[in-house]
């Protein structure tokens, strides 16, 4: 985050917003997200009011209720579609002339057409013009630089987990990136490798994994555990004292286990430095 960070009274309504938001030095008063894995963690003490699912469906009364309490009558909403980085699904956009027509001032930040004019929005809106020219130039260094280096033609077969902790509770959760996802997407397939971790999953979308004893059937190369990684090992570390068969599968028998950064559409300043470690993980496979 650059110095001088501001909290002015705004509730930002995106994943990808409140990243860049974050990365120019600005804080929103409340938050609505849902890519970022345990956000709170990344923004501590700013409120998560609820998912933007929820508030673009029929929870919508719990941002005007935050808002009220807040004393927040300006809200700034991403802009998202199929060409934008790191697609979620998801227009927080479309709520717009609504949020306008209840008084709210609504400003929109364009996702749509690249991150650069994403960022430059966001630089205009809340003042930080030179600072977003900067972050852009930084990142664009920086990716030139990491797609010289990334390994290619891999020819893994790599299962990626992510583990998370009820910031609350402490419940664990563990679930599998699947083939869809922006990490396979994004890195495994560009280095030429093969998710195979979304196969221990019997469904379609999230699920939360009970065992990893059906990595004897998909036999990775590569385990990489991202998120909170100790969820994933803790679980694989009482497997292996029941099953020791587990020791056959490649990726345990070579030690070619990983903690490695989660890396999501939701965050892409944070992508260069992320997609980084990936790539010093997987480097050494060149030559074998």
């Amino acid at each position: 985050m650059m110095s001088g960070a501001r909290m002015p009274d705004v509730i930002l309504i995106g994943d990808k917003l409140s990243d860049v938001a974050r990365h120019l030095g600005i804080l929103g008063r409340g938050m609505v997200t849902s890519q970022i894995p345990q956000i709170e963690r990344i923004f501590p003490g700013i409120p998560q009011l609820e998912c933007t699912r929820c508030i673009m469906g029929d929870k919508r009364r719990v941002l005007y209720t935050a808002a009220k309490r807040m004393g927040v009558n300006w809200i700034v909403l991403e802009k998202d579609g199929p060409d934008g980085p790191g697609w979620s699904g998801m227009n927080p956009a479309s709520m717009e002339e609504e949020l306008r027509q209840e008084g709210y001032r609504v400003d929109v930040v364009d996702f749509t057409q690249g991150l650069e004019k994403a960022v430059m929005d966001a630089g205009r809106i809340f003042e930080r013009e030179k600072e977003g020219a900067r972050l852009i130039k930084g990142y664009g260094e920086k990716m030139a630089g990491l797609a010289e280096t990334m390994p290619r033609n891999l020819g893994l077969k790599v299962a990626v987990f992510l583990g998370m902790v009820h910031p609350e509770t402490g419940q664990h959760y563990l679930v599998a990136e699947g083939p869809d996802t922006f990490c396979c997407q994004h890195l495994l397939r560009p280095m030429g490798c093969e998710e195979v971790g979304g196969s221990l999953v019997s469904g379609e979308g999230p699920e939360v994994l009970q065992s990893l004893l059906a990595l004897k059937d998909v036999r990775p190369d590569v385990l990489v555990f991202t998120g909170d990684a100790q969820v994933g090992l803790g679980l694989l570390h009482g497997e292996l004292a029941e099953d020791r068969a587990l020791l056959e599968v490649p990726a345990l028998r070579d030690l070619a286990l990983f903690a490695l950064p989660h890396v999501s559409g939701g965050e892409p300043m944070d992508y260069p430095a992320r997609m980084q470690q990936w790539i010093m993980a997987f480097s050494p496979f060149k030559n074998r």
